[in-house]
């Protein structure tokens, strides 16, 4: 019978890409023809109605976003009050947007000095990163503030995800709470799997001696018409939440999704994140030190984070992660590798070989992730997992997405592994024979 992991590298469906759960919007009429006519007369994009209210221990804030006769009605709620009353988060949440429409920003409330401030570097890098952001005027009351004498505790936006934990084990001393962000890489109408990712979420801070925050946003649904997600607004969505929080934290730390020799021009920075800071608080863009194999084995020394992993943006069933994407595979290989898979039980299948050489590695993060995977089983020592050193390979050598044409290649490289196998079994089997002989005489 045949060894799936040995020769189901030709039978395994090809595995599904890791995409995010929101879908790409298409710009409405207004925004298209700014993007694509310079000649137009510049439009504005006026914050106004900025309200804030609260029930119990929670809050709400909200604004009315307007772009001439388009309107958009934005809104936070926080599971823990209090929340800021200036105008700072909504400064975080439409100045890129501002940009991309080349419109001037007016925001009918007050904007901490510190931010006002860094918002000119924002821009000098943006329109650096993007041809289509072009500066803007900001136009927004200036606040006095007044320093806080009391000391706040740090937090640190928490998804259950590789970077996040290693950001929190990292600072497990320092970090006081955690942030999880609904409406983030999950969209609100997903209610049953927010709650269940939610109370998955706090159980992991309470076993961590931790607490956790909830804070809903329909802010995305607002971003998605004006700015790319990941290449322009994804710090900027987190600034704006961190902002609003600001009265509850010194620190707020945002988990690195890069390590620095993977740095490109992107949404979430080390030098976009900060410039988000407030008077009130500093946030801190944690993580670049680490490559993604390092921060899993971080994770796999923490018993709570392995029972609390979430890696999957497009699982919907009741086990956290499906296994099936790449996301998911590129984890499970490394925690396999650090011999911590089987103690991870967040994964809906063991891990398959044969989806693992099927992994589209012509993309550059794609490929950088698979190559560290491999160096990592090189080093802890490859002969000791020989299947999976080969899935990496053939996954980088993309042999089984080639269709057709990929076969005769397929059949000269099995053959090839063959012949290397007998190979190495005629030493072993001289040298027993050999063994022998002399216990013999």
């Amino acid at each position: 019978m045949c060894n799936n992991e040995a020769f189901g590298f030709f039978l395994g469906p090809a595995p599904v890409r890791p995409r995010d759960a929101y879908r790409p919007r298409t710009c409405d009429a207004m925004t298209a023809s700014h993007l694509s006519d310079s000649s137009a007369p510049s439009p504005t994009l006026r914050v106004e109605d900025i309200r804030h209210s609260h029930d119990r221990d929670a809050a709400r804030a909200s604004a009315r976003l307007s772009i001439g006769s388009t309107q958009h009605d934005v809104w936070f709620r926080v599971s823990r009050a209090p929340i800021a009353s200036r105008a700072d988060a909504w400064l975080c949440a439409t100045l890129i947007p501002a940009m991309k429409l080349g419109a001037a920003l007016q925001i009918d409330g007050a904007v901490g000095p510190r931010l006002l401030a860094s918002s000119s570097s924002v821009q000098d890098i943006m329109a650096m990163w993007s041809p289509r952001c072009r500066r803007v005027s900001i136009r927004a009351d200036r606040s006095d503030v007044e320093p806080r004498t009391a000391p706040r505790p740090a937090a640190c936006f928490f998804s259950g995800g590789v970077d996040s934990f290693y950001t929190l084990l990292k600072h497990r001393d320092a970090i006081d709470t955690l942030i999880f962000v609904h409406g983030h890489d999950t969209p609100l109408d997903e209610r049953d799997r927010l709650a269940a990712i939610s109370q998955r979420i706090h159980a992991a801070a309470r076993e961590l001696g931790k607490s956790a925050i909830d804070v809903e946003t329909n802010l995305r649904d607002f971003s998605e018409r004006y700015a790319t997600w990941a290449p322009e607004y994804f710090g900027s969505f987190l600034g704006s939440i961190a902002a609003l929080l600001a009265p509850q934290f010194a620190t707020i730390y945002i988990p690195a999704s890069c390590d620095y020799n993977q740095l490109d021009p992107f949404g979430s920075h080390p030098l976009l994140d900060p410039l988000w800071s407030t008077d009130e608080m500093t946030i801190v863009h944690d993580g670049c030190e680490a490559t993604r194999f390092q921060r899993v084995a971080r994770i796999a020394a923490s018993d709570v984070a392995l029972r609390y992993l979430r890696v999957c943006l497009r699982d919907r069933g009741p086990i956290e992660n499906c296994a099936r994407c790449e996301k998911c595979l590129r984890t499970m290989v490394s925690l396999r590798i650090l011999g911590a898979l089987d103690h991870c039980r967040t994964f809906a299948h063991p891990l398959d070989l044969a989806r693992v050489a099927r992994v589209d590695t012509s993309s550059d993060e794609t490929r950088s992730y698979v190559e560290e995977n491999l160096r990592a089983l090189r080093d802890v020592g490859a002969a000791n997992d020989p299947l999976l050193e080969q899935a990496l390979q053939d996954a980088l050598g993309g042999l089984y997405r080639r269709g057709v044409w990929g076969w005769p290649v397929r059949a000269a490289r099995l053959a090839g592994r063959a012949l290397r196998r007998q190979g190495r079994s005629a030493p072993r089997a001289e040298s027993s024979r050999a063994v022998v002989s002399e216990a013999s005489s």
